[in-house]
């Protein structure tokens, strides 16, 4: 049980360090979606709510992968934090950017 606790903890802290370096490209991703989102509704460009839904519903899995990173008890590699990371961008943008217009915002 202590074992557990011990490689847990030392996961977590992984997941600490590298979200320092990864924290950054993600506020970039999110910018960057809201920019385009920006962008579309000064053309009156179509927002496409499939791919609204769609990067909202592999964002939610993909969320949950750390999760599962904490509590797996096979060996996993330090890099798994800014692979999820770079996997995580492309559905945060896709999503913020086809998000509909909300009461004039």
């Amino acid at each position: 049980m202590v074992i557990n606790l011990y490689g847990m903890m030392i996961r977590l802290f992984i997941v600490w360090h590298w979200l320092a370096f990864v924290g950054p490209f993600l506020i970039a991703c999110v910018v960057d979606g809201y920019m385009t989102r920006a962008k579309k509704l000064a053309e009156f460009a179509y927002q496409n709510p499939s791919a609204f839904s769609l990067a909202a519903h592999v964002l939610l899995w993909i969320i949950f992968f750390p999760v599962m990173y904490l509590v797996a008890p096979i060996p996993v590699t330090p890099l798994f934090v800014p692979i999820w990371a770079l996997v995580m961008a492309l559905p945060v943008a896709v999503m913020l950017s086809n998000s509909q217009r909300i009461f004039g915002s």
